[in-house]
């Protein structure tokens, strides 16, 4: 028998196509696959279910969007650390939603910025605001971005806060008040989580009387050695609850959790 007269796998070829585009483009919605394949949206539901089993593609929880797993990643590029911890946060996140109500965002930096890269806000049963992935989150006065750099070293630290004081207008203005920044840095080493900064309503410029979510947040970083990968909070109605109560009753499953994604994050290095 020649190879050539032996079928091809029809449900293979439809598989790979499916992981052409993802390979492609870095997420699709499921209509996006089934315009790009003409494959009926049941078919490709069983094909990204098939895959996601095996490692092979990845949903978001944040808007239900599919990427390439973590096994093709591995291979491909050893790539970006941020798609590893999302995949990895995902079901981290959504399980201590399930479990306290509030939900959690991860957050990695870019450029002076923190960006939202998953969160588990739209699996929470309560009305808080539901940020796209990518959203840009001011750092000296978020709780992630707080938490990313009381617990970088010292001269990344510093490097950032050079950096900032470049981009007048970004957000960043800031950080030439030296007393401020250094009493925030401080202020989070020392209770150990990062938290929000009551003047802030959660935009990356505008002040609180233009823009106000309403949130509070508390956050913690995701470290590997002395390296921060990223950073988790848990965000709620800041009229419903104050921020002494949640850090009572919750930071413990906040750091928890941050230990579990470090330690998948490092499974997956090692490989």
């Amino acid at each position: 028998m020649t190879i050539e007269s032996v079928k091809t796998m029809r449900g293979l070829e439809r598989a790979l196509g499916v992981l052409r585009h993802l390979q492609r483009h870095r997420s699709a919605s499921l209509h996006e696959l089934h315009q790009s394949t003409r494959l009926p949206k049941a078919t490709l539901s069983r094909i990204l279910l098939t895959l996601q089993r095996e490692g092979f593609a990845a949903q978001r929880i944040a808007d239900n969007r599919w990427s390439l797993g973590m096994e093709l990643r591995a291979r491909k590029q050893r790539a970006s650390s941020s798609d590893v911890l999302s995949q990895i946060a995902a079901p981290i996140l959504d399980e201590l939603c399930a479990r306290i109500i509030w939900p959690s965002d991860l957050s990695v930096r870019v450029g002076t910025h923190m960006e939202l890269r998953e969160t588990s806000r739209a699996h929470s049963s309560l009305l808080l605001g539901r940020l796209r992935v990518g959203f840009p989150i001011n750092m000296l006065l978020s709780a992630p971005g707080r938490a990313y750099l009381a617990y970088s070293t010292a001269a990344h630290r510093s490097e950032m806060l050079t950096r900032m004081l470049r981009r007048p207008g970004a957000g960043d203005e800031l950080a030439s008040d030296r007393r401020f920044v250094d009493k925030a840095i401080r202020e989070t080493q020392a209770q150990g989580f990062g938290s929000r900064d009551p003047s802030w309503g959660g935009h990356l410029t505008k002040p609180k009387r233009d823009y106000d979510d309403g949130l509070s947040a508390i956050a913690v970083p995701i470290m590997k050695g002395s390296v921060v990968l990223g950073c988790i909070n848990i965000v709620w109605i800041r009229d419903l609850i104050d921020q002494k109560t949640m850090v009572q009753r919750h930071l413990n499953d906040l750091r928890t959790c941050a230990d579990t994604i470090a330690e998948g994050y490092q499974r997956v290095a090692s490989t």
